[in-house]
């Protein structure tokens, strides 16, 4: 990170640090792949001389989708699956057609959309959207996964799908959706009240990420 970035996320924990995250929907992408991408730095395995070791198939590129999809305190939004790359015009309808609609079940009047700097989410007709929707974004410094929740979501999403079988497509799309239903509401709930806890430690990280 730069110095800018440090500092910013200085700000943000100085000024967000007793702000009321009960009417916050926490919302971010992510890739699920239908067979485990290697990872040649870290797929080492450690143990003992002639134990036998389960064999987890890989591929350089395995298919997968892209999933979207928004958290709350009282609850979540519907998951948005898609195959395509992401850019302003899917996102704006990702937001027309499953964030705002799940936001309004979830609050029903006034909220805050906390979402990162990705240039799709900052474009112009994006923002004129919100804005003409009176939808308010905190304006999160930018590399800072570390400070929304959901990254810790879409962890727990993991671990419900590993316990399925999803060995084709149409079965890892009803794999997804089953898994994000699963998740324990209080562990959300539970990350997004750590957001206080978060920022006392990325004051005392003096604005470097933390764990």
């Amino acid at each position: 990170m730069t110095a800018a970035m440090i500092s910013d996320r200085k700000r943000f924990a100085k000024d967000y640090m007793n702000h009321d995250w009960s009417r916050t929907l926490f919302i971010d992408e992510k890739k699920v792949c239908l067979i485990q991408e290697p990872n040649r730095k870290n797929d080492v395995i450690w143990a003992p001389k002639g134990e036998t070791i389960s064999y987890v198939p890989t591929v350089n590129f395995p298919f997968h989708f892209n999933v979207c999809a928004g958290i709350s305190v009282t609850g979540r939004t519907d998951i948005f699956i898609f195959e395509e790359n992401m850019d302003s015009a899917l996102f704006l309808k990702i937001l027309r057609n499953t964030i705002i609609p799940g936001a309004k079940k979830l609050f029903h009047n006034k909220w805050e959309l906390f979402m990162d700097n990705d240039p799709k989410h900052r474009a112009k007709k994006v923002e004129e959207f919100l804005h003409e929707n009176q939808i308010v974004c905190p304006k999160i410094p930018a590399r800072s996964p570390d400070l929304n929740p959901i990254e810790n979501v879409w962890s727990m999403m993991d671990d419900q799908l590993k316990q399925m079988s999803h060995q084709t497509k149409h079965s890892l799309r009803k794999a997804i959706k089953s898994a994000w239903k699963k998740i324990d509401q209080t562990k959300i709930k539970n990350a997004i009240e750590s957001m206080t806890s978060r920022l006392h430690l990325i004051k005392e990280a003096k604005g470097l990420h933390i764990s």
